[in-house]
């Protein structure tokens, strides 16, 4: 069976296109969306197993646009009529550490106990437990124009917003629901039935859709509720991607250096972020895997 690699990027297209190319010549299909901020989408290239989103969104870090591009990605990828065995959502600056026979050999078995790779923790979520568990993500409305950390109205006024709601003990309709919200890293590898799960609650459930879009970070709860609402046998083992971090509650990972590349494979996880290599030291990483 192939896969559907799905990658959302803004950056360093010779990286994409290197991982793109790999994933492709495993014999798997790679859908990419390239931020229409950037300037890169004219630099990627695209093959008969390449694919790039022909509308691709503005993407704010934080703000549901980064779920609409993850969907942008999922509906060429389905619209193809093949049936997926994982599909996996990549940044790109995410490379796999194992060799595609060796990955495939992983993912085989994987498929066989219909094995999830996410995060997927109920709200509060422990790991976010520096304020509330993540749970002023959902509390508060959040307007578009004041998640994306790159605008000054973000910067000067998010927090004093946030306290401001959470002050006068403000509640959203579906946030006082008895259903549980779910949240974990953005990144996944999700088997074809239980993305064909996530997308068929999505569509039953059109009220939920439209409350995560005044979320904060809606990419890190929306696909987790999606699967944990929907009824959809669950078994996870985390997502398996391996970071490090620079100290506890870091706003970002390190980038992985050509030192970190054996601890990153030891790990046993399937894929490491983030690295940021240049043309010659994609050729070498990619041809070391195993």
């Amino acid at each position: 069976m192939i896969d559907a690699y799905l990658i959302q990027c803004h950056d360093r297209p010779h990286q994409v296109n290197a991982l793109a190319q790999y994933l492709a010549d495993g014999g798997h299909d790679v859908f990419i969306h390239a931020d229409a901020r950037s300037a890169i989408g004219h630099l990627i290239r695209q093959t008969a197993n390449i694919h790039l989103v022909r509308h691709p969104a503005a993407v704010d870090w934080g703000g549901w646009t980064q779920v609409e591009a993850t969907l942008k990605m999922i509906e060429e990828a389905r619209n193809t009529g093949r049936q997926y065995r994982y599909f996996h959502l990549l940044s790109g600056h995410c490379l796999p550490l194992r060799s595609m026979k060796a990955m495939d050999a992983i993912l085989d078995d994987a498929y066989a106990s219909q094995t999830q790779f996410i995060e997927c923790e109920p709200m509060p979520r422990s790991q976010w437990g520096q304020r509330d568990g993540g749970m002023h993500r959902l509390q508060v409305y959040y307007p578009s124009f004041i998640v994306s950390k790159h605008t000054r109205l973000h910067q000067d006024y998010f927090w004093l917003y946030t306290n401001k709601w959470l002050r006068l003990k403000l509640r959203r309709p579906a946030f006082r629901s008895a259903e549980r919200f779910y949240g974990g890293a953005q990144w996944f590898s999700l088997t074809g039935d239980a993305m064909d799960a996530v997308i068929a609650y999505m569509h039953s459930h059109r009220r939920m859709v439209r409350f995560f879009k005044h979320t904060f970070c809606s990419d890190e709860m929306f696909f987790q509720t999606c699967l944990m609402r929907s009824g959809f046998p669950i078994h996870t083992v985390g997502n398996h991607r391996y970071l490090q971090w620079p100290f506890a509650n870091a706003p970002s990972p390190c980038d992985l250096a050509p030192e970190d590349w054996q601890a990153a494979r030891d790990s046993g996880c399937l894929f490491g972020r983030k690295f940021q290599l240049s043309p010659a030291e994609c050729s070498r990483y990619f041809s070391s895997l195993t």
